[in-house]
């Protein structure tokens, strides 16, 4: 999964290969992911929080391969959650920035390209310090 955001009457889900939808909020689909871990979505930012002394924009660490950080206020309708170890890069435009992934396939947005920069850089030190290599 490299992102998904709000649609309609779900979330649209954009894989390398699919795009599918799930019907529900983004806080149901992460509860769902955080299943197999044998954990909550609470439960989880709660624990990132305290373990790393982090108030704000905390991102969402699923396993190994799935950590999700958002690429503005959860509260705004065209909100894009984005698996951290999937992007190769993000790159200033002249509309806001442009993710690029590892699957070739880059999506744009009007956001500042510094802080998604850093929200994604947060999110690749977060799964290196779960993972011990820092």
């Amino acid at each position: 999964m490299e992102y998904f955001t709000r649609e309609g009457r779900g979330l649209r889900i954009v894989d390398s290969a699919s795009r599918r939808i799930f019907r529900g909020s983004p806080k149901a689909l992460l509860e769902t992911l955080l299943q197999d871990e044998l954990t909550t979505f609470e439960g989880r930012l709660e624990a990132l929080k305290r373990r790393f002394g982090w108030r704000r924009n905390v991102p969402v660490y699923i396993d190994e391969e799935r950590c999700f950080f958002l690429s503005a206020s959860s509260r705004e309708v065209d909100t894009l959650w984005v698996n951290a170890p999937r992007v190769v890069a993000i790159h200033s435009i002249p509309t806001g920035a442009r993710i690029d992934f590892f699957s070739g396939t880059s999506v744009e947005l009007s956001r500042d390209s510094r802080l998604l920069r850093r929200r994604w850089q947060r999110a690749l030190v977060l799964m290196r310090l779960i993972r011990g290599t820092v």
